[in-house]
């Protein structure tokens, strides 16, 4: 469907409730953490320590979630008012509230500084910070977050979820990424994706199935995940071998 993804690329990934977007997004990090490279993985739907467990249910080995190669930053508790309740966890940056998205860029940006460049930031998911910030201020933030990915740090995919955006905003937050993943459910309720446009790079408009396998995500009909078709390239820009191919 798609020849390669190119270097400091930003994606938006839209699909319904339920569809496999935060599976999408979890293999997406545990292929990039097993070839011992860097992830921020910014939560705001889930709690750290969810992350944490189900990056090593898709596969992800510890050594990399503990030692160094991921940095959660945690929009989570603050949403439940929980960052009172608990101690500082090691590799977890908390954001006092989803209404400072000035606090949080500057959190993105000392990860970044941390963990060493380039740095692949992934974001699940962007339509919380909706509840929280205008749609103009935070247009700007994710523009300059965009900018700044594609410049200096290498890599961003950020989940959006469907049906609960006005159609103008989502054609907005389009126009400022390099490329659009869609998932839907088909009438069968089974789940497809498609690349709807990638930047510089051919797409085509099918509908692909796939679906969960303790291995991950798995594409039909070949035989790989759905992250790995998309995303398994080193930051150098060659890609990698893909199992099962």
């Amino acid at each position: 469907m798609i020849e390669e993804i190119p270097e400091n690329s930003t994606l938006l990934v839209i699909g319904p409730p339920g569809v496999g977007k935060l599976g999408w997004i979890l293999d997406v990090a545990t292929r990039t953490l097993n070839r011992n490279e860097n992830v921020v993985f910014v939560t705001l739907d889930l709690h750290p320590d969810e992350v944490r467990t189900s990056l090593l249910d898709f596969g992800a080995e510890s050594d990399h979630i503990n030692n160094g190669n991921l940095i959660l930053i945690d929009g989570y508790s603050a949403v439940l008012a929980l960052e009172s309740q608990t101690p500082q966890e090691n590799g977890v940056l908390r954001v006092s509230s989803l209404s400072s998205i000035g606090e949080l860029s500057e959190l993105i940006s000392s990860s970044v500084d941390e963990l060493g460049k380039p740095t692949r930031i992934l974001f699940y998911s962007l339509s919380s910070l909706f509840l929280y910030n205008s749609v103009h201020n935070l247009a700007k933030f994710f523009k300059t977050l965009s900018s700044r990915i594609r410049t200096e740090y290498g890599f961003g995919a950020f989940i959006l979820q469907q049906g609960v955006h006005e159609d103008d905003v989502v054609s907005l937050f389009t126009s400022l990424v390099d490329g659009v993943i869609q998932l839907r459910f088909n009438d069968l309720l089974e789940r497809e994706w498609r690349v709807h446009h990638m930047k510089g790079v051919p797409t085509s408009p099918e509908w692909e199935s796939f679906e969960f396998n303790k291995y991950g995500l798995k594409s039909n009909p070949r035989e790989t995940r759905m992250a790995a078709y998309l995303l398994d390239y080193e930051f150098r820009g060659k890609k990698k071998g893909v199992a099962g191919q």
